[in-house]
């Protein structure tokens, strides 16, 4: 029962929003992330939640849960990204199946990189680590290998480890050579991979969850968003800058919004 509850679109709605609005627990290249008073408050805000559907929650159950879920989104986008690759058509391209893909979007790239900020890896991504570090083994032991073991090698059965491992390699090597077409795909990859950065995976999110307003509260959200916009390219944003909710001298109840930044208001009803 605890399972299904823990599954329902709803709840992982609010699971994911906890988890993207706690860049500490994803955001590998903000000093936050390495912040363990702050890792400890940020599990504790999603262990809060569990505990709504489970009562039994712990930390090492929100890490499992999140570990799942970003499984399945690499998963998703790896055949996205496979998609691109192949040179595919936009109608071509891979659609994810999974429901809350796009809302997860914004660990799109940001994937471990060093080893002081893998110490406090999930468990997920300790295995991955781990089937990179056999990967460059196997190159090493392959370029190793001298001429003898490797005469001794080709006789051996074909299921021998090593000449597996000689086969892949030299599969590797005939593949080295590219075509033409092939360069050319591959640099179109490396463009688009390289405009899909973090402001895109944000962009995707917050795209994503404006087609969850009615046209009203959408309305709105886009024109809080644009005078946001316009005030930081106006270099005109700090850590001091905040909206504040008031309600106007007016009959009707409707609450309007101000931009306050230190002693300047920025009043959108204006």
């Amino acid at each position: 029962m605890a399972n299904k509850k823990t599954n329902n679109p709803e709840f992982l709605r609010q699971f994911i929003d906890i988890y993207q609005s706690n860049p500490c627990l994803w955001k590998v290249k903000d000093k936050c992330y390495t912040n363990r008073d702050l890792r400890e408050k940020a599990y504790q805000q999603l262990i809060n939640l569990y505990k709504t559907v489970n009562v039994e929650a712990s930390q090492e159950t929100v890490r499992s849960k999140i570990n799942n879920l970003r499984s399945a989104f690499r998963k998703e986008l790896k055949k996205v990204q496979k998609s691109k690759r192949s040179g595919a058509s936009t109608e071509d391209i891979y659609t994810p199946g999974l429901w809350y893909y796009e809302l997860l979007l914004f660990t799109a790239n940001q994937e471990e990189s060093s080893e002081t900020v893998s110490s406090i890896n999930s468990s997920d991504d300790e295995v991955e680590d781990k089937e990179n570090e056999n990967v460059s083994t196997e190159m090493i032991t392959v370029q190793c290998i001298s001429p003898e073991s490797s005469m001794e090698h080709d006789s051996a059965p074909l299921l021998s480890p090593t000449s597996n491992r000689i086969s892949t390699y030299s599969n590797t090597t005939r593949k080295g050579k590219k075509t033409k077409r092939e360069e050319l795909l591959d640099a179109a990859y490396k463009t688009l991979a390289t405009v899909d950065d973090e402001c895109s995976s944000i962009g995707m999110t917050i795209a994503f969850k404006l087609r969850r307003m009615n046209e009203r509260q959408r309305n709105i959200a886009e024109y809080l968003i644009n005078q946001i916009l316009f005030f930081g390219v106006q270099d005109k944003l700090d850590e001091a800058t905040y909206i504040a909710y008031s309600t106007p001298p007016q009959i009707e109840p409707t609450p309007s919004t101000q931009y306050v930044k230190q002693e300047q208001i920025f009043d959108p009803c204006v």
